[in-house]
């Protein structure tokens, strides 16, 4: 329509009158000389002609006047003829341009209706919802990707199918089958929407929850040329809501559970248009717990009502940020919670600002601490002996301790800031060393430790050094300089001769010797001290000689040790320490501060003597001297107290004849006898204590005394009490008396019986055992030799230590009743065969007695 309206503007059987005119002279001009060429040439030839035949003279005149008129009919000839090709072919150009405009309208027509089709192509395709169109009838014409993703039909499947069969559809609740809207729209001939709940059924089955419309198509006569019906899935719109609401949800947590607190004010300007105070409008729980305010008693309220006394600081902050409404960070101190905060500020929109606080208080302590730390280092290192500097790069110093200050000749060590070694109070030849030490270092990065080196001085006077150097690196491990500490060792290589000296005289010492430094950490142990605790030297040194404790010295013992030591004061003790395999040792130790000539203690030693045995042998002549003692003693009493018995008993067998036939008098007589006969008992058991029983001496089979015992103990026993016997195969002869080995063995079974009040185990085991001299070295009652023994253990009630040092006096009883004398006698009775009794004991984990018997097979003993 475009290309028909402009071709009706055009003028087209009008010829241009400039075009004509230029394309007539174009050709008649070349014609028209071409012409009088010609007639000149013609005219020329025949005069030549005429006069070769020497024919009559033409008559000129006629002659010319002829050609003339030739001439002039030529002319006007070819004029018209001119004319005429040039108005053909203006009328042509003319033409061909009006087809060329003409093509150009149509293909500006073609190129819109391709581009109005494309556009529409790409709306269909591309579009997020499906798009399914149809004929009047209801037939498929054309469906976009999505609609064949949703139905599962491809368009070249479904085109030319009825629409229900493509789009089948029906209600989510009860699956009754949905008409197409397609046949509605043809019907009413306008937009159609389904109801809520429609479940589209794809081709393949799949069940899709879907919103559609559908509308008429119109041609340009407003005629209904088709339906367009949109759909789309709903099933992932009510993903996309629930996936918001748990958006919304998650983010509701963040907030309310951000460590940070948050809150929202609003401004409150006054009337010259600055910020005078501040409304609370949000908070979260972080900054309620920050500032211990409530969001219900702040929310509404503003902060001259909430927090009346604000710090300036403070006020200026939220001030700032409601004018430049710019991200602003503060970190101070608030008086009224006592507390740091560091809080960022921002400007969401002009008179309202958020922000977030952060309880710094205790990074801001930690920072303080830090500050300390540096301050306390710094004075730790002025404070220190040896001699600490670092320098750059180039060997210039940046800085030192106090002592190596003092040293280089300066007050401060701020002074040599910026100095080199040749600046220095030493030689150059030494700053020349010191330099190509700390290239070296640097240039390698190998640390260069503990190493001697001389340092000349001014006055000629020339100190060892003993220096370490290491390499100082940056974050990124670049070298930016070195790090030095040296400790003038001159009079330690003095005394080093004389130190070797005392070494050699403590390595071959017999006692222990033990050096550690201020904290009680070992330096050097000797090998004598290596052979009593059984640790090697590289196990010990380092280590504190807590190591040795063995659990029976309380902390006030060893208080009382360093109070002494750490006062310059010489300690005296005994410690009963555990080697490395766990035996028990008593050493005697003298523990003296060793002191420099100012008087400054500078380590410990320890001069250690191990008096284990020395106390052992010592404990067994105690021990002797006071049973012997108490059995000089005992046996002295029995003496006198049985020739007394022995009266007492025969004139109650003489009063028993007079007063015969008087039952109540024979009655006390009887009794009278039975205990002076009980007496008399306890006197031979006291006799047997004091050794000064007489001792039947033979042969005998040890085994067969316990059973002896065992079995008359078993007649005793309850059925709470469980009787395990284990007796050795081995020969098991002794020399004894087996009277007293049997009230021995009966003696410790009625103890353990006894013991035994709720029932248990009762385990009897006899064994054959063979002891070293070392290993009777250990104990307080072991003796060297080959022996029988015979151990009887409980689950009674147990003793304490204290009780367990007294079972074996006269007399001596933890039970209510008796006279206290079974564990005394069988003490008698073992030293009298030279034996002894080991007793294992805790309370409420019952005992242990073990008897020790020499054997007769290995032993030739002889018995007083």
């Amino acid at each position: 329509m475009v290309f028909k309206s402009h071709l009706n503007n055009k003028k087209t059987d009008e010829l241009p009158r400039g075009e004509f005119i230029r394309r007539f002279f174009v050709m008649y001009i070349p014609v028209a000389l071409f012409l009088f060429i010609a007639t000149a040439c013609i005219y020329a030839e025949r005069v030549a002609f005429v006069s070769k035949l020497e024919c009559a003279p033409l008559h000129e005149h006629g002659y010319k006047l002829h050609v003339l008129i030739i001439l002039f009919i030529t002319l006007v000839l070819s004029f018209f003829a001119c004319w005429l090709i040039a108005s053909v072919r203006t009328k042509a150009k003319l033409l061909r341009e009006n087809l060329q405009l003409q093509v150009n309208e149509l293909k500006k027509t073609a190129d819109a209706l391709h581009l109005n089709e494309s556009v529409y192509s790409a709306t269909l395709l591309s579009i997020g919802d499906a798009v399914i169109s149809t004929d009047v009838n209801g037939c498929v014409m054309i469906m976009n990707k999505v609609a064949e993703r949703l139905t599962g039909w491809k368009q070249a499947d479904a085109a030319g199918k009825k629409i229900e069969e493509v789009f089948c559809i029906r209600k989510e609740a009860t699956g009754e089958v949905v008409s197409a809207p397609v046949h509605e729209v043809l019907e009413a001939g306008k937009i159609i929407e389904l109801e809520n709940h429609i479940v589209l059924i794809s081709k393949d089955g799949l069940e899709i929850s879907v919103a559609d419309s559908a509308a008429p198509i119109r041609n340009s006569a407003g005629e209904i040329s088709g339906v367009v019906l949109v759909f789309r899935d709903q099933t992932s719109e009510g993903t996309i809501a629930k996936k918001l609401e748990a958006s919304e949800s998650h983010y509701r947590s963040l907030f309310d559970n951000m460590p940070g607190g948050f809150g929202a004010l609003k401004v409150i300007f006054d009337d010259s248009g600055e910020p005078n105070d501040y409304y609370v409008e949000q908070m979260n729980p972080s900054l309620e717990k920050m500032t211990d305010i409530k969001e219900e008693d702040a929310l509404g309220k503003t902060f001259s009502i909430i927090l009346p006394s604000l710090n300036k600081g403070w006020k200026d902050f939220f001030d700032h940020v409601a004018k430049t409404r710019e991200s602003t960070v503060y970190e101070a101190y608030a008086n009224r919670f006592k507390k740091y905060y560091y809080a960022v500020a921002f400007s969401p929109e002009p008179g309202r600002i958020a922000f977030v606080l952060n309880d710094v208080s205790i990074r801001k302590k930690a920072q303080d601490e830090l500050e300390e730390s540096k301050r306390f280092l710094r004075l730790v290192i002025d404070t220190l002996p040896i001699r600490i500097f670092w320098k750059d790069l180039k060997s210039t110093y940046l800085g030192c301790n106090l002592a190596f200050a003092k040293d280089a000749g300066f007050d401060s060590s701020t002074e040599l800031v910026g100095l080199r070694d040749f600046d220095m109070s030493w030689a150059d030849q030494n700053a020349e060393a010191f330099r190509a030490d700390d290239r070296e270092v640097m240039e390698t990065g190998i640390p260069k430790i503990n190493y001697e080196e001389p340092q000349q001085r001014e006055n000629g006077k020339i100190n060892w050094l003993e220096t370490s150097k290491l390499p100082l690196n940056d974050s990124d491990g670049n070298c930016i300089g070195v790090l030095g500490a040296y400790e003038d060792i001159t009079e330690i290589r003095r005394e080093h001769q004389q130190l070797q000296q005392l070494f050699a005289g403590m390595e071959q010492t017999p006692d222990a010797v033990v050096v550690t430094d201020l904290n009680g950490n070992i330096e050097y142990v000797n090998p004598a001290f290596v052979a009593i605790t059984g640790y090697s030297e590289n196990e010990i040194l380092g280590q504190n000689p807590r190591i040795l404790k063995s659990g029976e010295h309380p902390e006030s013992y060893y208080k009382e040790l360093w109070d002494t030591i750490s006062s310059g004061e010489n300690w005296f003790g005994h410690f009963i320490n555990k080697t490395k395999s766990g035996r028990f040792y008593t050493d005697e130790s003298i523990i003296s501060p060793i002191k420099d000539d100012k008087g400054v203690v500078l380590s410990y030693v320890a001069i250690k003597r191990d008096v284990t045995n020395e106390l052992i042998r010592e404990q067994k002549l105690q021990e002797a001297e006071k049973m012997e003692s108490i059995g000089i003693l005992a046996g002295g009493i029995a003496h006198q107290f049985n020739n007394l018995l022995q009266s007492i008993l025969g004139h109650s067998e003489l009063l028993a004849f007079d007063v015969e036939g008087k039952r109540s008098a024979m009655k006390s007589i009887r009794q009278i006898q039975e205990s002076t006969n009980r007496a008399a008992e306890l006197t031979k058991e006291l006799l047997t204590f004091s050794r000064q029983d007489f001792m039947h001496l033979n042969e005998y089979n040890f085994n067969e005394i316990v059973i002896t015992a065992v079995d008359e103990i078993s007649k005793k026993l309850n059925d709470s009490i469980d009787l395990q016997v284990s007796l050795c195969e081995e020969s098991m002869l002794v020399f004894a008396d087996e009277r007293q080995l049997k009230l021995l063995i009966s003696n410790i079974l009625e103890n353990a019986v006894e013991s035994m009040v709720v029932g248990g185990d009762l385990i009897v085991k006899t064994f054959c055992v063979s002891i070293s001299k070392e290993e009777a070295e250990e104990s307080p009652n072991a003796l060297p030799g080959n022996f029988v023994c015979c151990s009887i253990q409980d689950s009674g009630t147990g003793m304490l230590k204290e009780i367990k040092e007294h079972i074996f006096d006269p007399f001596y009883s933890t039970k209510d009743m008796g006279v206290g004398l079974g564990l005394a006698s069988a003490y008698g009775i073992i030293q009298k065969h030279n034996g002894w009794i080991d007793v294992e004991s805790e309370l409420a984990k019952g005992s242990k007695f073990s008897v020790y018997i020499p054997s007769i097979v290995k032993n030739s003993m002889i018995f007083s």
